[in-house]
């Protein structure tokens, strides 16, 4: 969640066939929308058309996912990754662990925050940012995230007084 920047029902509809261990990229095309009683998952289409992406993961959280998926019994394609995961539980589990680390408490939606907010620390572009979170526009992500971008206005002037002879 954290590392892709991936909503949790993102998460929880990928299958087998969404990682590619060679380039370390999820294909994002579907999301978890929900559970019925003896019939397990329901699928749906990603929150938006620009939902649907290619998100590549840091290289050491590919290896991780490549060795979990390794782990699985017989893995089919379509299968799902996280198929035992259930929404709910994971929730808990989440606030569980944060109770237990002494941290403010957050959201599981949070770690997508989070993940964005250490792109816009790290200087990413707005765009990009907008990209790999699958926004509509790059306006969506800058009116989420735009307190976060600090103050250029000095930085601004500096670079101008450099130009003046």
């Amino acid at each position: 969640l954290f590392y892709g920047g991936l909503r949790i029902g993102e998460v929880l509809a990928l299958t087998v066939e969404d990682f590619n261990p060679d380039t370390g990229t999820l294909t994002i095309n579907k999301t978890l929308s929900g559970y019925v009683k003896g019939k397990g998952a329901i699928l749906g289409t990603p929150k938006t058309p620009t939902s649907n992406r290619i998100v590549t993961l840091p290289p050491k959280v590919a290896v991780m996912l490549s060795d979990y998926i390794s782990k699985m019994y017989n893995p089919k394609p379509k299968e799902r990754i996280f198929f035992s995961v259930i929404y709910g539980t994971i929730i808990c589990a989440f606030k569980n662990t944060i109770k237990k680390a002494g941290l403010k408490p957050i959201t599981i939606h949070d770690l997508r925050h989070s993940h964005a907010s250490m792109l816009i620390n790290l200087g990413v572009s707005p765009l990009a940012i907008s990209q790999r979170l699958g926004h509509k526009n790059v306006a969506t992500t800058l009116n989420i995230y735009s307190h976060l971008y600090p103050s250029t206005a000095q930085k601004l002037v500096n670079d101008l007084d450099k130009f003046v002879i």
